[in-house]
């Protein structure tokens, strides 16, 4: 987001926001996350349904099935989107 400020209202107040936290709704894309995941016993089907049924084929919902299938890392990005009439910052 472009201002941590522009989420102020009505009992809300930004400024109130430990500086870290406003930093990483503002500049997203510089934090690093370490991701460690693992289905429980019981679910491990539902996952690899989930897999089979939308993941590979939509390409959506591809939530890792096991701890080491994020061990080389992943990758995201974080776009802007913007009013194309007037070049502001929309989301």
């Amino acid at each position: 987001m472009e201002s941590f400020a522009s989420l102020e209202g009505p009992g809300f107040e930004p400024a109130e926001i430990h500086a870290e936290v406003r930093r990483f709704y503002e500049s997203t894309s510089e934090f690093d996350l370490d991701v460690w995941s693992q289905w429980s016993g019981v679910f491990r089907p539902f996952g690899r349904m989930l897999a089979l049924v939308f993941s590979k084929r939509l390409q959506q919902l591809n939530v890792p099935l096991d701890p080491l299938s994020t061990a080389r890392g992943l990758s995201s990005r974080v776009l802007q989107l913007e009013d194309p009439s007037n070049g502001n910052l929309v989301h």
